[in-house]
């Protein structure tokens, strides 16, 4: 397949931005081959913590932003339904 230049752009870029053990950790669960629950995916800015505090009363000093084996499911149960 023969790609424009700008498409060949957005492909690199698009492949910069891919985090190889998100990909990896997708890639697993699609297959089946879930060892893992979750991938942790980010770390919750302090802003946000301190406003889920101040709102909740509760700490929350560490929390992670996780993509987990049930999202994953999820979409791609989603992705049947639009080919069907």
């Amino acid at each position: 397949m023969t790609y424009t230049q700008d498409e060949t752009e957005n492909i690199r870029k698009y492949q910069e931005s891919t985090d190889p053990d998100v990909l990896e950790f997708v890639r697993n669960v699609m297959n089946g081959d879930d060892k893992i629950n979750y991938i942790t995916i980010a770390f919750m800015p302090d802003t946000a913590v301190d406003e889920i505090e101040k709102l909740t009363g509760k700490k929350v000093r560490g929390s992670r932003i996780v993509l987990d084996i049930n999202a994953i499911n999820h979409i791609k149960k989603g992705l049947v339904r639009q080919e069907c």
